[in-house]
């Protein structure tokens, strides 16, 4: 399986709720281009899973428009601060050989720690932040970090 990982885009500081933060226009920007990236690198995803909160909602909705036939799918184990091992045995029981997933910091960062390095600590992930991980074993510390690209710039890996 391969999954891509990708962080948010960047959020307003401040809303009533934690879970009711939107994205900033940086963000919204952003995240289109985060979507724009994947469709130039060629993927196609079997799956788009996205946490329940609004500025990953949005963030999707810009990166939806590079992947008109996929339609996002919300999951409330996406949420910041989400048990890593329980987000891995999900998709690996979904049987899906390519998701792209949208969530928060920390569970993105520790989500690519576990499925790579369970025992160590995941990168760094700033707002629209993406990982791609393989793992063709489906067992945690067994995947491969092929590459984290970084917003704006997501050419450089």
């Amino acid at each position: 399986m391969e999954i891509v990982i990708l962080r948010h885009g960047q959020a307003e500081g401040y809303a009533t709720a934690d879970a009711q933060r939107k994205l900033t226009a940086k963000g919204e920007a952003d995240a289109l281009r985060a979507g724009q990236c994947l469709a130039e690198l060629g993927f196609s995803f079997d799956a788009l899973w996205v946490s329940p909160y609004l500025r990953t909602q949005q963030t999707a909705q810009q990166v939806l428009k590079n992947f008109s036939d996929l339609q996002p799918s919300t999951q409330a184990l996406l949420t910041p601060e989400s048990n890593p091992k329980q987000v891995f045995e999900f998709i690996h029981r979904s049987g899906l050989q390519r998701v792209l997933l949208i969530s928060h910091q920390p569970l993105v960062s520790d989500l690519v720690a576990y499925m790579t390095e369970p025992n160590g600590y995941g990168p760094a992930m700033a707002p629209a932040s993406m990982a791609c991980v393989e793992n063709k074993h489906g067992l945690p510390g067994c995947g491969v970090l092929r590459w984290l690209r970084h917003a704006p710039e997501f050419s450089r890996e």
